[in-house]
């Protein structure tokens, strides 16, 4: 197999905040740190791995540290229905952590 091809469009801002995900009209939720956004998708760590192809219903609380941006930033979602793209366990942890992409369903 050849390298992963880079497919996102949007430019992606660093941000370290609190969030909570939920399957949508499931009763399986959980805690998450957000790690970066773009304006139609963005990245969390979680303690659950999380099915390709689920829609996820994501509420951030607070945004923290977020490089290039202003203290509000125009492109994130604080609440936001969207589809899991990719999920891989964090390697480089002893803890069951994992590291999710998704991308929103409905554009701004």
């Amino acid at each position: 197999m050849g390298a992963q091809t880079e497919k996102r469009m949007d430019q992606r801002h660093p941000c370290k905040g609190t969030m909570k995900w939920v399957h949508f009209n499931k009763e399986c939720y959980g805690a998450a740190t957000i790690r970066n956004f773009s304006q139609n998708g963005s990245s969390f760590e979680t303690d659950q791995a999380l099915v390709l192809g689920s829609t996820v219903l994501i509420h951030i609380f607070k945004c923290m540290n977020c490089a290039g941006v202003s203290q509000t930033p125009a492109s994130l979602r604080w609440d936001a229905l969207a589809e899991v793209k990719w999920c891989q366990k964090l390697s480089d942890s002893d803890s069951n952590l994992y590291a999710v992409g998704v991308r929103y369903h409905y554009p701004v």
